[in-house]
């Protein structure tokens, strides 16, 4: 293609705009009118405006899952435990054909469902639904089953709320009291024996990422867990869902974007108003296993306490070492909702930074322990051919 043939890719000059192809009449250039670079400006002003992201907003902050052990006290007469023991004297298998309807819940006027099954160490166990709802597992201890072993031989039965429960009590469906007051009674009355083994505390947050919540961890590399990063959303390169340390340690956090894991499980008819308000939502949660429930003695009673809580999710998200950025913005929000929530520790934050020498040592150490394994497994070696040996020569 010759010269005169390639297509221009210039910007329109003076001489173009006014020719009779451009409609005849010339243009104003806007590289050489102030006012119309003003006003380009300002328009360029006015979309960037409109494009704002939507600030971030607290939905909710609450229990997501509780495990509560309860046992007998001898000599004391206790409601909570002759009702799960009513619950199993009632004919059923292994197997969730077993099916109890209409069964009223302790001291309430609420009925559900009970479905039987069994563990694979021969716990019996009795799932709770109302309607179609699964919100609680109550699960007999056997003397056979690990779980009494674990849990020390001091409970006879072991009472999981779900987090179906804990949204039905979001959205208004459920009173709390109504599960849990006729135990409460008991522990308070000194009839049972009680515990709690693990609480899921979250946080809601509308317009922010996993990612964004997790890059505003501050403090000492040394004293961070360790972050394990599980799929990506559909629209950006975030996350799904990132995990801080690890389940089986006394607590670890995880971050998710809960539109999403709620419609992969189907379960959009728990959250009915974030999906149709919200375009993104990242939980923050806290689960909390025995070691730390013992350490702050958290009662049964300090579930209905959302001040109690909330201390307890900042606790461990706030320390000496490692703060979360997050958490002044969920302290404000919860603030401006009524909840007498506690003042927040201004911490300063402590690095463990380790010295030349302390470094040396440690290294040092390493390599020492690394060559006395080595030696024995050398001298292992030598040991057996040796061994072989003497068995060959007789």
């Amino acid at each position: 293609m010759s010269m005169a043939q390639k297509p221009s890719t210039h910007r329109l000059t003076d001489a173009t705009r006014s020719s009779p192809a451009h409609g005849g009449e010339r243009e104003p250039v806007r590289e050489n009118n102030p006012a119309l670079v003003l006003e380009s400006q300002s328009a360029e002003g006015i979309a960037l405006v409109s494009e704002k992201r939507p600030e971030k907003r607290l939905l909710h902050f609450g229990l997501d899952y509780a495990v509560l052990n309860i046992g007998y006290i001898e000599n004391r007469n206790s409601t909570s435990l002759r009702f799960c023991d009513a619950i199993f004297s009632f004919p059923h298998n292994d197997t969730n054909a077993a099916e109890i309807t209409d069964f009223v819940w302790g001291d309430s006027a609420v009925s559900v469902s009970v479905h039987f099954s069994h563990s694979g160490d021969g716990d019996q166990i009795a799932f709770i639904f109302q309607n179609k709802d699964k919100i609680a597992v109550i699960q007999k201890v056997t003397s056979r089953s690990q779980l009494r072993v674990r849990l020390g031989y001091k409970y006879d039965y072991r009472i999981s709320f779900y987090g179906a429960f804990w949204s039905l009590v979001r959205l208004q469906k459920i009173v709390v009291e109504d599960f849990l007051g006729f135990i409460l009674r008991d522990v308070e009355s000194g009839n049972v024996r009680h515990s709690l083994s693990r609480l899921d505390l979250c946080g809601d947050i509308a317009n922010i990422s996993p990612n964004e919540i997790i890059d505003g961890i501050r403090g000492d590399p040394q004293h961070k867990k360790k972050l394990t990063i599980y799929g990506q959303s559909h629209d950006k390169n975030d996350a799904e869902t990132i995990d801080y340390g690890r389940k089986r340690t006394a607590w670890f956090a995880r971050v998710y974007n809960k539109l999403i894991e709620t419609a992969k499980k189907g379960k959009q008819r728990y959250f009915p108003d974030y999906f149709e308000h919200e375009k993104q939502v990242t939980r923050l949660e806290v689960q909390l296993n025995s070691a730390p429930l013992q350490q702050y003695k958290i009662e049964l009673k300090d579930l209905l306490s959302i001040e109690r809580l909330f201390s307890l999710y900042v606790e461990h998200l706030r320390t000496k070492y490692v703060t979360w950025s997050i958490l002044p913005f969920i302290h404000r929000e919860m603030m401006k909702n009524g909840f007498k929530a506690i003042p927040l520790r201004s911490h300063k934050l402590t690095y463990s930074v380790l010295s030349k020498d302390r470094y040396f040592q440690r290294t040092e150490t390493m390599v020492r322990r690394c060559a006395e394994r080595w030696e024995k497994n050398i001298e292992w070696v030598c040991f057996r051919i040796v061994n072989r040996s003497d068995n060959a020569d007789d």
